[in-house]
């Protein structure tokens, strides 16, 4: 919350899990983007004092479907939604998805999304009526003569339950029994006669209170998801994102061909001996940029190589 009461919505927070989640991971591509390392064998050669390791696997462009997409069973009513009407708007405060991401239905195909986050806000203003005598003086409003907006004010008061002992605090007037409130549409609405004010009293049914008004903004994240495209065969899937997120290998040093070969063979560990030419094929595999969906479990990169096709994992087991 900011020093003018202002709440901030838990999305940039966008980032946090949308960690980069909100704006940024959500907006930017993830998923994959060229390739990485994980495997089985150790070979000699390729060890060194750094616990990083790569590894390639061939996959054909269904497999590729099936790593790289998203398959979130708690979001399935959102998934099942989005294929049925085509866009849906969500209000989560870390959005699940991102644009480009391709994620699987419940149904079985798989949907291309496009997702565009905006902050939305909005003013809320909350009244309290303290009880007070009637030898207290001020500007007085007859219940009777306030506009409809603020008789919803007063019914949220004095005739909607509210829990035991639940109270509201307002500058100068603690803990307030009698309260209501009502979203403002922009922060310039002035329909309503309560307000933040001094030394105004309402008259109810024979009572008098002082009137206290205090206003807050708050805000939410709108995220809208569009399904622009749609796959019902893995390997039409799996063909989009080959053509998408590949990055090729090529123009590569003897050095670098031999890390290649290597993580193809088997888990590849940097050594000193090989270190600058594992570096470069990481820095090649990474220039697609980071992938943003580990938690999802998508940690890999695709990459092409002599013609064929690759899951790369750049966070593969160290261990012997």
């Amino acid at each position: 919350m900011t020093d003018d009461g202002t709440e901030q919505p838990d999305a940039g927070a966008a980032d946090r899990e949308t960690d980069e989640r909100l704006l940024d991971s959500t907006n930017r591509r993830r998923l994959l983007g060229a390739a990485g390392g994980a495997s089985a064998a150790a070979l000699a050669g390729c060890w060194g004092e750094h616990t990083r390791a790569i590894d390639f696997q061939e996959v054909t462009v269904a497999e590729l479907a099936d790593r790289a997409s998203i398959t979130d069973h708690d979001r399935d009513e959102l998934v099942a939604a989005i294929e049925a009407h085509g866009t849906v708007v969500g209000t989560e405060p870390s959005p699940p998805f991102a644009s480009e991401d391709v994620v699987t239905t419940p149904s079985g195909p798989y949907l291309l999304l496009e997702v565009t986050n905006a902050v939305e806000s909005w003013q809320e203003l909350a009244v309290g009526f303290e009880p007070i005598s009637s030898t207290v003086e001020g500007e007085t409003l007859s219940a009777e003569e306030l506009p409809p907006i603020d008789r919803s004010v007063l019914y949220d008061a004095f005739e909607e339950p509210k829990g035991y002992g639940e109270t509201m605090s307002f500058p100068g007037a603690e803990s307030i029994a009698a309260w209501g409130t009502r979203v403002e549409a922009a922060v310039e609405d002035t329909a309503g006669v309560f307000g933040p004010s001094e030394n105004r009293i309402l008259l109810r049914d024979g009572d008098r209170y002082r009137i206290h008004a205090r206003k807050r903004t708050h805000a939410s994240l709108r995220s809208e998801y569009e399904a622009v495209d749609r796959w019902d065969d893995p390997s039409e899937a799996g063909n989009w994102i080959a053509q998408e997120r590949a990055i090729e290998l090529q123009n590569l040093s003897e050095a670098e061909r031999e890390v290649v070969r290597d993580a193809i063979d088997g888990r590849c560990k940097r050594s000193g001996t090989d270190g600058e030419a594992f570096d470069s094929i990481v820095e090649t595999i990474q220039s697609r940029g980071s992938t943003s969906a580990e938690r999802y479990g998508i940690t890999g990169y695709v990459v092409r190589w002599q013609g064929a096709t690759y899951w790369a994992d750049l966070n593969a087991p160290t261990g012997p």
